[in-house]
Order: structure tokens, then C-alpha cells, then sequence
């Protein structure tokens, strides 16, 4: 304990949130070697993807992995709390929820339903909803998602 501690009195303990959010807290170079390592994994899951495009099996885990720490690498480098406050804001929560729960079904769709076509389904669904994720970051970009669909299915 300093002098300025014992003349301003005693300081006060730290809450246990306090200590919790304080075990969570990375450095900025911490931060970016996670973004890094989260972006190999992505990249190395492209790969695997690329070499078993006809084998639901050995592309689905792949691919949901890939988008996992897609998912993951940003939330690396703006914090955990804050990409799920952005993940819930009303004009993402749909195709966020739509993105995380259609991982979920790939995953089930292939180890325990062990159907090709869900699987398919699903990761289909999982890549329109990341990408309709990631342009909801990008100002117009869900407009013209929206107009790009609307063409290409012919509504």
C-alpha cells in the first residue's frame, strides 16, 4: 500500500464483477494475435471445404468452423460483450440467430440425422445468413442483398 493510498484512506475491494470482467480483459496484441489465429482457422477450414465439397460430412464441420471463427476473429478485436450487444440490435438479431442456429443444424444434420439434403439446406441457409450478417455492417449493403435476391428468385 502507498503513502497516497493510506492518506486518501483505504481503497475500496474490487466487486466480483469487477474481478471477473478484469480476467477477461486482452491487450491490443493479444487481441490481434486471436484475430490472427481465429483467421488461419478460417482459412484452413476453406481449404478442407474446397477438398470435401461433395462430402456433406467432411464439408459441413468445416464450413461451420469456418464461419464460427469468422464470427469469433471480430469479436476478438471489438470484445466479446460488445459483439453480442451488435449481434442483438434489432436490424441483426434475426439472421444472427438465424446464422448461429443454422450451425447448429448443420452440425445436427449431418452427426445426427446423418441426411444429405438437411445438410445442404442448412448450409445454405448458414452462408445467406452471414452474409446477410456481415452487409448489415455495411451501410445499403442489406438493400441491395435484399434487390439481389429479389431478382435472382424472381419475387
Amino acid at each position: 500500500m502507498g503513502i497516497f493510498d493510506y492518506i486518501a484512506g483505504e481503497p475500496e475491494d474490487p466487486s466480483f464483477m469487477d474481478e471477473v470482467s478484469g480476467m477477461f480483459k486482452m491487450s491490443m496484441k493479444t487481441r490481434m494475435k486471436a484475430f490472427g489465429i481465429c483467421c488461419i482457422v478460417a482459412f484452413v477450414c476453406f481449404i478442407l471445404c474446397c477438398l470435401n465439397f461433395l462430402n456433406p460430412s467432411g464439408f459441413a464441420f468445416p464450413f461451420t468452423i469456418l464461419n464460427l471463427s469468422l464470427l469469433l476473429s471480430t469479436g476478438f478485436l471489438i470484445g466479446p460483450m460488445k459483439q453480442l450487444k451488435n449481434m442483438l440490435k434489432p436490424k441483426r438479431a434475426v439472421c444472427a440467430l438465424t446464422f448461429i442456429g443454422s450451425m447448429v443444424l448443420t452440425l445436427m444434420a449431418v452427426y445426427k440425422w446423418e441426411s444429405f439434403l438437411l445438410c445442404l439446406i442448412f448450409v445454405i441457409i448458414q452462408g445467406c445468413a452471414f452474409i446477410y450478417y456481415v452487409g448489415s455492417y455495411i451501410p445499403f449493403c442489406r438493400s441491395c442483398l435484399k434487390g439481389t435476391a429479389k431478382s435472382v428468385i424472381g419475387v
